[in-house]
């Protein structure tokens, strides 16, 4: 004889395209002051088992104020700007 097997399936969600990129802006920002600091990417760089590249602040801090914030960071960062977390 034949056997008739029955499956419930729920869908969960359905989404178009790709997975968002990942957020390194928040991933580098340890601190969470929603800036990355020369400390913040050189632990990240270090994590990776890589160095810094010299080139970096000078692409990336624009304004030259020691410091990059989400709007200056061109690497994947996501859509809106992290929360700054409150004291």
């Amino acid at each position: 004889g034949g056997a008739t097997l029955n499956f419930d399936v729920e869908v969960v969600d359905i989404k178009d395209g790709p997975p968002p990129p990942p957020n390194y802006f928040a991933m580098i920002d340890t601190d969470g002051d929603g800036f990355l600091s020369k400390e913040e990417i050189d632990a990240f760089f270090s994590q990776q088992g890589r160095e810094t590249p010299d080139e970096l602040w000078e692409h990336e801090d624009k304004d030259k104020d020691g410091k990059i914030s989400w709007e200056e960071f061109s690497g994947p960062k996501g859509t809106e700007p992290p929360q700054k977390e409150e004291l």
